[in-house]
């Protein structure tokens, strides 16, 4: 396995989406609600590059079905990331946000993929 600029590039991404996402956890000086969308959408965005990375790179060779499943649902964490990114917004801007159940079929297409992943 060579390793190029391209998956270096993604390695150093993932580091720090893991690294900006503890600082982050670890901050208590902002509003807490606001934290964990931003630590949610970092954590996607380093499942997408890393599922990118294995898929591209052959790390993981996919030889059984469920195998292949697994690396499937890497792929479908990029359903989040829209609505992660909407109620990171919103969250800024109204500071008194709190999630109401209507607010949880957002996420709805991503279990939709999921589901329909691992069936």
């Amino acid at each position: 396995m060579t390793i190029d600029v391209l998956s270096m590039v993604s390695i150093i991404a993932i580091f720090q989406s893991f690294l900006m996402a503890a600082f982050f956890a670890l901050n208590k000086k902002k509003s807490r609600i606001n934290n964990i969308m931003l630590i949610s959408l970092l954590l996607v965005f380093a499942v997408i590059v890393a599922g990118t990375l294995i898929t591209s790179n052959r790390l993981f060779y996919a030889t059984t079905a469920q195998q292949q499943k697994i690396i499937f649902v890497f792929g479908q964490s990029a359903f989040l990331v829209g609505h992660l990114l909407f109620f990171y917004i919103k969250t800024l801007l109204f500071p008194i946000f709190h999630f109401r159940r209507m607010d949880w079929i957002h996420f709805a297409p991503f279990v939709l993929a999921v589901c329909a992943a691992i069936s």
